[in-house]
């Protein structure tokens, strides 16, 4: 029997890379050949993301290009967008399956018994009941893995869909992730990149912390890098940025979600925090690591901001030692209490403010670099080709390139930054 060709398309955070990754892995290389979602397969998996409006644009074009490639194809949505709303991606004409988050997994069986079209599995009464947890960790990539460690969120902010389509915080537990770590590392990967819905959570279900998991992880063998992948700031401390600025292993490279700096938006956010705790947090980073990237999340637009609130905000922004922002456009995502809230910010003003905080980052970003300029860094070299070039990331998160080298893919060595292009250093 020919082999059906199957191919992925992700959208989203890297846990949703992860998870992709894994699944990837549960469809027989006898029974399914994999292909990538530009070509014509006779299976599209699409995994979806739910966080925008946005990213659930991308999501059907996504469904609508994979049909045109193949209309005889079979496209299985899963992921958030799939949990949350699973009837309207069923409405899709191109669409033949939908699956939720928990039930994903049961799709090579699926595929295997020729039994999918016009399937939803989405199982939505439970999903804040549900506590398993299903490990996950991406793969093919010689020079990185994003390894899930944690898994649903407990802090509902009000804009955020994300606890209805994820569940409960719950994680693997530490013996495990060192487990899978370890193999990771034998597979010749050289750095981590930790993942999750909410990772400074880590460990509450089985009495666990996020600093104890940090330290196990910094033994382990062959895994030569770990990255943080996003931390939030009431969950950030001391004792975290300490182990850092003393780790071998561990990255001065640190994504903090900021959201507002305005303490009332924070508010009206239901962040965990306010604004002085993320101030003492970066300062103390830069203190300890004064090279440290420090990228932030941040939205603009949230019903209730008014212009004075929003120059606080800039404001205060500016004052930090941020080396770059994640601007997000805020969009109302259905069932949540953000919805519901008067004052909304019209879409001129939203694209405005939007604008100002890009040129705010630009100018951040540039900053950063420029005070690397003479300073050496550890770049572990990717194998992609660029043109000429190949490229690869300093422990602080600088893009450095250089004239391909197929001898130094997968390697970390010491460079000199010196030549700055855009927002790369080029090494003759």
């Amino acid at each position: 029997m020919e082999k059906r060709k199957i191919a992925f398309q992700t959208f989203g955070c890297k846990l949703n890379f992860a998870e992709t990754s894994t699944l990837s892995r549960m469809f027989s290389p006898e029974e399914f050949e994999q292909v990538t979602h530009k070509e014509e397969a006779d299976i599209y998996v699409i995994h979806s993301c739910s966080v925008t409006a946005n990213a659930e644009k991308k999501t059907r074009a996504a469904i609508r290009h994979a049909k045109k490639l193949n209309p005889k194809s079979s496209v299985a949505v899963i992921g958030c967008y799939a949990q949350l709303r699973p009837h309207e991606l069923m409405e899709m004409p191109e669409v033949d399956i939908v699956m939720g988050n928990r039930e994903k997994y049961r799709l090579p069986g699926i595929y295997l018994n020729n039994d999918f079209k016009n399937l939803i599995d989405v199982d939505d009464s439970n999903i804040m009941k549900d506590m398993s947890y299903k490990s996950a960790y991406s793969s093919g990539d010689r020079t990185r893995s994003f390894l899930k460690i944690q898994d649903g969120c407990d802090y509902f902010c009000t804009y955020c869909t994300i606890p209805y389509a994820r569940g409960k915080s719950r994680s693997s537990n530490i013996e495990e992730i060192i487990n899978t770590a370890s193999r990771i590392g034998k597979s010749g990967v050289k750095e981590i990149i930790l993942t999750g819905v909410n990772i400074g959570d880590f460990g509450k279900n089985h009495g666990e912390k996020f600093f104890e998991l940090m330290k196990e992880l910094e033994k382990v063998e062959g895994i030569e890098r770990y990255r943080i992948s996003s931390i939030e700031p009431d969950l950030l401390n001391k004792d975290i940025i300490d182990f850092v600025a003393k780790s071998s292993k561990f990255l001065p490279h640190f994504h903090i979600p900021l959201q507002s700096g305005n303490n009332d938006m924070l508010k009206r956010m239901n962040r965990k925090y306010d604004r002085e705790i993320f101030s003492r947090h970066v300062n103390y980073i830069k203190q300890v690591m004064p090279d440290a990237c420090i990228a932030v999340d941040l939205i603009v637009g949230f019903p209730g901001e008014t212009e004075e609130l929003f120059r606080d905000s800039a404001s205060f922004i500016k004052s930090l030692p941020v080396s770059y922002l994640h601007v997000f456009t805020y969009s109302s995502r259905p069932n949540t209490k953000a919805e519901n809230m008067k004052e909304k910010v019209p879409g001129n003003i939203k694209k405005e403010r939007s604008i100002e905080m890009h040129d705010i980052s630009t100018r951040m970003r540039k900053v950063f670099l420029e005070s690397q300029k003479g300073k050496t860094g550890h770049v572990l070299w990717e194998s992609n080709l660029h043109g000429k070039y190949m490229q690869g990331w300093t422990g602080n998160y600088i893009k450095v390139k250089k004239p391909y080298d197929k001898h130094k893919v997968n390697t970390i060595e010491t460079v000199k930054l010196e030549k700055l292009n855009n927002e790369s250093f080029i090494l003759e």
